[in-house]
């Protein structure tokens, strides 16, 4: 990518490319942070500043150029990776908490970086789409979703159990709009 295609827009409001990108390697940051956390036998904090923290440390490195970005993403990926690789037994059955307070298994966070770089390649707004999604990631997210969507008491459309399951998760998370078909306010992935 050049440094113009990092300023282009993604499918996220308000977020470039950069944003994207900036986010996925401050996400990967902070899983190592919670293994790391975990591995001291503590309950981490995934955004120990808070969210306004998390909005401020992706707003300072969006504009950055394409390389920097790379290099920055590059890096955390592979500390997050060598952290997966080498966290002791009792850094796997510690405990994080995610950023709406939630405590979590450490071990759920691999599930949840699937997510954010499955979904955010997808925001990236590079022909990337929903069909690139894994049949594998796409049963499991969808079952989270559901779950989610049920306790937050938001409605589906039950039509919708009829679409292609990619279409429909994305739909779930509002990545894409099916004609006739509306999901219940309130819920943003």
């Amino acid at each position: 990518m050049s440094d113009s295609d990092c300023r282009a827009p993604s499918l996220l409001d308000g977020w470039t490319r950069g944003h994207v990108l900036t986010h996925l390697a401050r996400n990967a940051e902070r899983h190592v942070h919670l293994f790391e956390c975990a591995a001291r036998g503590e309950i981490g904090n995934q955004y120990p500043g808070g969210m306004g923290q998390r909005n401020a440390d992706i707003e300072d490195g969006a504009m950055r150029s394409a390389g920097e970005i790379a290099t920055d993403l590059r890096r955390n990926v592979w500390n997050l990776e060598a952290q997966w690789a080498h966290a002791t037994p009792e850094a796997w059955q510690g405990s994080a908490r995610r950023p709406g307070g939630q405590v979590v298994p450490v071990s759920d966070l691999v599930f949840l970086r699937w997510r954010e770089v499955a979904i955010h390649i997808v925001d990236l707004n590079m022909g990337v789409g929903h069909e690139s999604w894994s049949d594998l990631y796409v049963k499991h997210e969808l079952k989270q979703q559901e779950d989610a969507h049920k306790r937050n008491d938001i409605v589906i459309d039950p039509r919708s159990s009829d679409l292609d399951p990619a279409l429909r998760l994305a739909w779930m998370i509002r990545r894409t709009i099916v004609e006739d078909m509306e999901l219940g306010p309130g819920f943003q992935v």
